[in-house]
């Protein structure tokens, strides 16, 4: 478990009666034998600030990671319908939302996406906030790698045969520079988005 110290910058993931937990940005106070005392950002008006008495386990270092979520798929758009099971490798920004993300299929097909090359006709980099204290984030089971194996896994993908018909596909041009996600302030996926 993550030792919190005053100063600290942190996201403090509160739960939300029927809409599961939202992340607030925060700053540790003062640690405490069972509660650590957070100054919470108020999302609408980051000058305005109050203060919080929460659990430990609520709290995520605000930093960038890595993550392995295994037993996906198989993927929704052709062909990579038909390329069976994948594992999803994320970098995970300081916003809490994808960086870079890598794919690699069952039958050794590898889809690679960032915040540049983010959509194209096989699918698209993930919209979700992930919640690293969560075992069970948005693809299902994960966990955290280490940066060299994610390095690994981005450096082939960029290489491999599938990358360059990523690019031929690209729809930056239709559907934005950047993912709407990061452009419009409190954007939420719908239903299907993922």
């Amino acid at each position: 478990m993550t030792q919190f110290r005053s100063g600290d910058r942190v996201f403090w993931w509160k739960r939300i009666a029927r809409a599961g937990e939202y992340p607030y940005r925060a700053e540790v106070v003062a640690v405490g034998a069972k509660r650590i005392t957070v100054t919470v950002e108020d999302p609408d008006d980051a000058s305005d600030r109050f203060l919080r008495h929460v659990a430990t386990e609520s709290l995520q270092p605000i930093a960038r990671y890595y993550e392995k979520a295994i037993e996906q798929g198989p993927a929704m758009l052709e062909p990579a319908a038909d390329w069976g099971r994948f594992t999803r490798y994320l970098e995970i920004g300081e916003d809490l939302r994808p960086v870079r993300q890598v794919d690699v299929f069952e039958d050794g097909h590898m889809l690679s996406y960032d915040r540049v090359h983010w959509v194209d006709e096989f699918g698209m980099i993930g919209d979700a906030k992930i919640n690293r204290n969560r075992k069970q984030g948005p693809w299902g089971k994960s966990g955290e790698i280490e940066s060299a194996e994610f390095e690994s896994i981005w450096t082939a993908a960029r290489v491999s045969p599938t990358w360059p018909q990523q690019v031929a596909t690209a729809q930056m041009g239709r559907m934005g520079a950047e993912p709407v996600w990061l452009t419009v302030k409190g954007w939420r996926p719908g239903p299907t988005s993922g």
